[in-house]
């Protein structure tokens, strides 16, 4: 099996990868960074290559303890690119309806 496929950011020139997220198959860049993530559901979003998103703190090296679980995961590329919001895609504004009163 071969790995990912590595990128070059164009805004900032860094290595990212382009996943495909689990929930709704839309494609993000993450950084080409693997970090050992310590699973804890209130931490920090995290990526892994097949498009899972997991929470958790970057613990160091998986060596400093054998018995605790470690993750590889990867960060989101749009939290750490200097020029992220330069590719962001505009929303349109959304019409509301007026609700009429009931009374």
């Amino acid at each position: 099996m071969t790995g990912p496929t590595i990128a070059k950011c164009r805004g900032c020139g860094a290595d990212i990868i382009w996943i495909k997220l689990r929930g709704s198959g839309k494609k993000m860049p993450i950084d080409a960074e693997t970090h050992w993530i310590r699973l804890d559901y209130h931490g920090h979003p995290f990526f892994r290559i097949d498009g899972e998103e997991i929470f958790g703190e970057i613990a160091g090296d998986a060596d400093d303890d054998p018995d605790t679980n470690f993750v590889e995961a990867h960060e989101s590329h749009f939290a750490t690119c200097p020029q992220g919001g330069k590719f962001r895609k505009q929303r349109k504004p959304r019409e509301r309806e007026q609700w009429k009163p009931i009374f």
